[in-house]
């Protein structure tokens, strides 16, 4: 029973989070919530541009 309301407190505290100003989100369904949303930052793009300019390589042939 205290896993059951341990879950319960964690889907109520994750779908009451608050929105920041200049972070992009999408909302997401909490599984098992019985259709509680929560809001999911969004990394921005240019943090991982090294990632994709190596897949890119590597898809194209450009590595390896």
């Amino acid at each position: 029973m205290n896993a059951e309301r341990a879950l319960i407190e964690q889907q109520t505290v994750r779908a009451e989070r608050r929105r920041e100003d200049g972070v992009e989100y999408k909302l997401r369904v909490i599984h098992g919530s019985g259709g509680k949303l929560e809001l999911v930052e969004e990394p921005p793009r240019n943090q991982h541009w090294f990632h994709e300019w190596a897949r890119i390589m590597y898809l194209t042939g450009g590595l390896f």
